[in-house]
């Protein structure tokens, strides 16, 4: 039976008002930003079924869900009537945006105070926005939106082999990693047609913001996804969120001669805004809306130690950074190790004294709506391999993976990822075969609520 359900939306820019730190690489103090890219934005959606069941899924131009935010899902829930396991506040990991993981700067300290205040607002908006609505769901393939970001290269006149992420050589010398040559190009769109009020797009797609970010750079900005939302909206009259998927070695860019290739997050957010909108006019089908079901676990995974042999040398080498922050000194010292960056040192040390109970735990979350539309959430960045896993084994038609939500606990690398040098595996916090336990997780989560 195909019930009725009310869907709400509601987004509010939260540019900051004054210079702050930026965030998404090791060198934050230095880098307040001076200009603003796209601007940056607080989104919700919010969806109730016939018996008043309620999620809210929150979209955040953010790097990532720091503690901060996570422990306001308390207060959050509170103040706009919905149960805290319902609420689903993801980031869209913007490497070039305000730094709220750092409350030590004073700037970011009153930054969050505001950003809690406007997602506090967006809620209580898109609840009251609430109309009835029926459900639209497809998918589209893209082509030359993203690659997988480690290859391995061959010096030449040598036969030496390293692996590197977004800094490459030369293109004939450079080959894909044979386990990491499928980036899945799916983009999955939802779309809730309202009665007295614009539709609401919701989108999921997988590929790591990068365009405006860097460890020099000082642009504020929500990247291709502030792009994207604003390009969709003005080809299609609706209103437009853009979730993240498991991107967590998957980048905005590819191989593509550098005339092909996209090189600002302007021209990468109407590319994929061009992808979304030929799926919306050709690739939708109408499916039957129904009960809202939820389900959340709090999940356990082993610790990673394989680099603990480093430990000792990590802190040394994050000391040394934290007392005169000579970034580039660190690093010197940290490079007969394989340390790549003082962040790198400090995840070593921090991974050697983590155990499964306090560290290794995470919340995932699965929701249904109806028959045929699920999402699922992790707190991090998991690999794409991990998310494809999970979508090829569930029981609905369309599942969107929503990465960075809730909270943040790192990279998530698929378990052959770790027979390869590189920065995910060695800086993750858990052990090998965990990403696909993750996937399998979801799956029963997901079997479950089909169920019910």
């Amino acid at each position: 039976m195909d019930e009725m359900i009310r869907v709400g939306y509601a987004r509010q820019e939260v540019t900051p008002d004054e210079s702050i730190p930026l965030t998404g690489y090791s060198t934050e103090a230095k880098r307040f930003h001076q200009q603003i890219g796209q601007p940056i934005c607080v989104t919700a959606v919010a969806i109730s079924d016939s018996d008043d069941t309620t999620v809210l899924m929150i979209g955040m131009d953010v790097c990532t869900v720091p503690d901060e935010y996570f422990e306001y899902l308390d207060t959050l829930s509170e103040r706009v009537g919905v149960p805290k396991e319902r609420i689903y506040m993801a980031a869209t990991h913007t490497h070039a945006s305000p730094g709220v993981r750092h409350p030590r700067f004073p700037e970011i300290v009153r930054y969050n105070q505001k950003f809690l205040a406007a997602m506090e607002e967006v809620c209580k908006d898109a609840l009251t926005d609430r109309k009835p609505a029926t459900m639209f769901t497809g998918s589209i393939e893209t082509e030359h939106m993203n690659f997988v970001k480690h290859y391995k290269c061959k010096e030449k006149g040598g036969e030496k082999i390293w692996y590197i992420g977004d800094n490459f050589g030369d293109a004939n010398q450079s080959v894909y990693l044979e386990h990491a040559t499928i980036a899945d190009p799916t983009m999955h769109v939802v779309k809730f047609e309202r009665e007295g009020g614009k539709p609401v797009v919701v989108a999921n797609f997988r590929a790591h913001p990068h365009f405006d970010g860097g460890a020099t750079k000082t642009v504020l900005s929500s990247d291709f996804i502030g792009a994207f939302r604003t390009a969709l909206e003005a080809m299609v009259d609706c209103h437009a969120v853009y979730f993240q998927g498991a991107s967590g070695n998957i980048n905005s860019s590819t191989r593509l001669p550098a005339e092909r290739r996209f090189t600002t997050a302007v021209s990468y957010g109407l590319g994929l805004a061009g992808y979304c909108a030929e799926c919306l006019s050709k690739r939708m089908s109408q499916v039957p809306t129904g009960k809202i079901r939820t389900k959340q676990v709090k999940y356990y995974g082993e610790i990673n130690h394989t680099m603990d042999h480093l430990a000792e040398i990590g802190k040394q080498l994050r000391e040394e950074w934290n007392k005169d922050f000579d970034t580039k000194k660190c690093k010197e010292n940290g490079a007969p190790y394989g340390i790549r960056s003082p962040y790198h040192a400090a995840a070593i040390y921090a991974n050697s004294r983590r155990n499964k109970e306090e560290d290794g735990w995470m919340i995932l979350n699965a929701v249904a709506v109806g028959d045929d539309f699920a999402f699922v959430t992790f707190p991090g960045e998991m690999y794409d391999s991990i998310s494809v896993r999970m979508e090829e084994n569930s029981p609905f038609n369309t599942t969107m993976m929503l990465g960075y939500c809730c909270h943040h606990l790192g990279y998530l690398p698929s378990r052959v990822a770790y027979k390869y040098t590189s920065y995910e595996t060695d800086i993750t916090r858990f052990a090998p075969g965990t990403g696909e336990m993750v996937a399998d997780t979801h799956v029963r989560m997901l079997e479950e609520l089909k169920k019910n």
